[in-house]
Order: structure tokens, then C-alpha cells, then sequence
């Protein structure tokens, strides 16, 4: 009887060796083996921190008086705030083809922009660069110029502009 009770424990540890020679000789067949990998997309949030721009009176009293039209400028009309961990360029562009007002409209491309000392833009709905930015966090500003006709009729005149960031892979 004595025999008996250790043979099934004989057989226990002999299966035990076995499984070790086989995670020891073959561990791709004992293991399951994983290595997760993970893709980071580029990312970009662009946030316009500047919810409305108004040309006030004094502005207009300011402006560049011509014979039939006054053009104002806003300095750092618009400020951006953007994040990015990899290289981009922003667009801007519009909706519309128009300044909306309580009483008409006034053709777009009487409203420019530029980055600060750079060249004025035309605002249009056909997208156009700011300028390219390296990875990182910071906040940047748009100047607007208007050209006003003393024959426009008066009122709010709104336009929707949208920044688009395009993201350049490395």
C-alpha cells in the first residue's frame, strides 16, 4: 500500500519536470506572449480666445480717411490659442462670401487679416495660411483691416471665419 500512495505522487512531480522542460525548451508553446504598441496620432486643438471683434467710432475716427471710404485696422483683433504635438500650419477661411448685416451685405474682401507685421490677406472662403508652427503650446494674434464706404448702411455686420490646423507629419 505504501507503493501505491507514492507512485500518483511520482507521477504528479514527473509531470511537473515535463512542464518545465517544456516552458524551459519551447516557451512560445508554454507562453502567450503580447506586446502592446500604440499609435499617437498628431494632435491640435485651436482655440479662437476672441469670440467677437468690433470696430468702434473711435476706430473709425482713427482709420485711414480716403475720398469715398475709411480703412480701420484692429491690432490684435483675434487671439488664437493652439496646442500641438507635432509641426502645423493653420487656415483660416469663411462660410460666406459676405459680411451679413441687419440691412444688405458687404462683399468679403473688404476684410483682411495678417499675422502681426506681416501682409494683409483678403479674407475669402477659399482657405489661406497663417504660417507654420513648431510643436508646443502657445497663443497667437490676428490684426483685421475694414474697409467702411460712407454709403454702407450701418448695423452689425457678422462673419464666420473657421481656423483649420493641418497637421504636418515628421
Amino acid at each position: 500500500m505504501v507503493i501505491m500512495g507514492r507512485t500518483p505522487r511520482i507521477l504528479f512531480v514527473n509531470l511537473w519536470v515535463l512542464i518545465l522542460c517544456i516552458i524551459i525548451l519551447q516557451p512560445d508553446l508554454a507562453l502567450a506572449r503580447a506586446k502592446p504598441g500604440f499609435l499617437i496620432p498628431p494632435l491640435c486643438r485651436v482655440l479662437a480666445c476672441t469670440g467677437e471683434v468690433v470696430f468702434t467710432e473711435q476706430d473709425i475716427v482713427a482709420g485711414r480717411h480716403e475720398q469715398d471710404s475709411i480703412v480701420v485696422e484692429k491690432a490684435a483683433a483675434i487671439t488664437i490659442s493652439i496646442v500641438s504635438n507635432s509641426p502645423y500650419t493653420i487656415w483660416l477661411t469663411t462660410l460666406s462670401g459676405t459680411l451679413h448685416g441687419p440691412q444688405g451685405e458687404l462683399p468679403i474682401g473688404r476684410l483682411e487679416w495678417r499675422c502681426p507685421q506681416g501682409e494683409w490677406v483678403p479674407v475669402g472662403n477659399r482657405p489661406r495660411s497663417l504660417r507654420g508652427f513648431p510643436p508646443g503650446s502657445r497663443s497667437t494674434v490676428l490684426d483685421l483691416r475694414l474697409k467702411v464706404y460712407y454709403t454702407d448702411p450701418p448695423g452689425t455686420y457678422e462673419l464666420e471665419t473657421v481656423l483649420m490646423p493641418d497637421l504636418l507629419w515628421q
